[in-house]
């Protein structure tokens, strides 16, 4: 099968472009003619920069004739479209369309909802834009990027193609990570029909090692930022000097972070690590701990951890609700809740059983996060993608 993937590149580099590597380098590995169209979100700095940037976020001619020579170019089977915003835009799938292409999509978060794509706001869940077609509130509150005028971009990238139905006519198959986002987008004022909508989680490579040995602390692995809600775990420990704390990462409260490690010596700052360092802290810790404030798409984290065998305990909200089942392969906590943190902790200390979780957690990537299990679900999308194409 010949595959053409389209993505837009983050300027720093994450978890969505992470899984089209994954997924582009599985599919080659399988025998596939996989080639893959890149934009990049560099937008520059004045007004007048910032006004075209916006325009561009609904209809950008240029990334339509680029996706229009490519796939003549390349005649791909089928395209699997990642992230669009902004310098891609929807007018990729006009071009897909003209050329009566398969199209899937994967739906990484809430963009096409909400104008930060975190359906978050002031540090809590926020659905006021999820059933909106043209949700003003996103404007109002300046969601994204603390500005108005950037909201009102943010937004009009996707309210215009739903007033255009552009995403109910142009895309055959739509993946969403987990039940909790299907959940979350088929009852959107997006209005997909059920049967274009799929489940399909991201896959990790297996990281098993039963050589290494567990020690006893506890990991927290991501971006030190208020919606990961790596505040509140830091005022939990704080409450238990008996329990040792490892915090990975990086962000805006990074310095907050490393004042308050100083200030506690079970809390120890390691810094952003590289992948190898960062599994090996994930097979030795006695669980993750993931107290994220947003909904979440599939965080990488939490499914190596599992691959690890590696409990996590998580918030109690979106796709951590969905992963974490609670006392097998984790426990959940209220999000936000230093005292619940603690609470979760102390629980898990106390169990009997903590190998009974380390096998659940394996289990669970057994189960549903391997590369066979995403090569297999991926395959029957594809297929799936064209035969709705052909249908009259």
């Amino acid at each position: 099968m010949r595959i053409l993937f389209i993505h837009t590149q983050y300027l720093q580099k994450g978890g969505e472009d992470r899984a089209v590597e994954n997924e582009i380098e599985l599919l080659r590995s399988r025998g596939h003619e996989v080639e893959i169209l890149l934009f990049s979100n560099e937008a520059g700095y004045g007004f007048f920069q910032q006004l075209r940037s916006g325009l561009q976020a609904v209809y950008n001619r240029h990334s339509y004739k680029m996706t229009y020579e490519k796939v003549q170019a390349f005649q791909p089977d089928v395209v699997h479209v990642h992230n669009l915003f902004f310098k891609a835009s929807p007018s990729i799938l006009y071009a897909l369309h003209k050329l009566e292409i398969p199209v899937v999509a994967t739906l990484h978060n809430y963009r096409l909802l909400c104008s930060n794509a975190l359906l978050l706001r002031s540090g809590k869940p926020c659905e006021l834009c999820a059933n909106k077609v043209f949700p003003l509130q996103g404007v109002i509150h300046r969601c994204y990027k603390s500005s108005a005028a950037a909201s009102l971009a943010a937004t009009s990238f996707s309210s215009v193609h739903k007033l255009l139905h552009t995403w109910q006519q142009k895309v055959d198959q739509f993946i969403v990570l987990t039940d909790f986002a299907k959940q979350i987008i088929a009852s959107s004022s997006l209005k997909l029909p059920e049967n274009k909508l799929v489940v399909k989680p991201n896959f990790t490579p297996d990281i098993f090692n039963s050589d290494v040995k567990r020690e006893p602390f506890f990991l927290f692995a991501g971006r030190l930022s208020e919606e990961k809600g790596v505040q509140s775990l830091v005022q939990a420990f704080q409450q238990m000097p008996d329990v040792q704390l490892v915090i990975a990462g990086q962000g805006p409260l990074q310095n907050e972070i490393i004042d308050r490690c100083a200030a506690n010596s079970n809390i120890r700052f390691a810094g952003n690590l590289a992948q190898p360092e960062l599994i090996n802290y994930l097979q030795k810790a006695q669980a993750l701990v993931f107290p994220s404030l947003w909904y979440e798409g599939l965080p990488f984290t939490m499914i190596e951890s599992f691959a690890a065998g590696t409990p996590v305990l998580a918030s109690k909200l979106g796709a951590m609700s969905s992963l974490v089942q609670e006392g097998s392969n984790g426990l959940l906590f209220k999000p936000g809740s230093a005292i619940s943190i603690v609470e979760c902790v102390r629980a898990f200390q106390q169990t009997a059983s903590v190998k009974q979780y380390n096998e659940k957690a394996r289990q669970s990537y057994l189960e549903k996060f391997t590369p066979a299990a995403g090569y297999e679900q991926l395959l029957t999308i594809y297929k799936t993608a064209i035969w709705q194409k052909k249908k009259p």
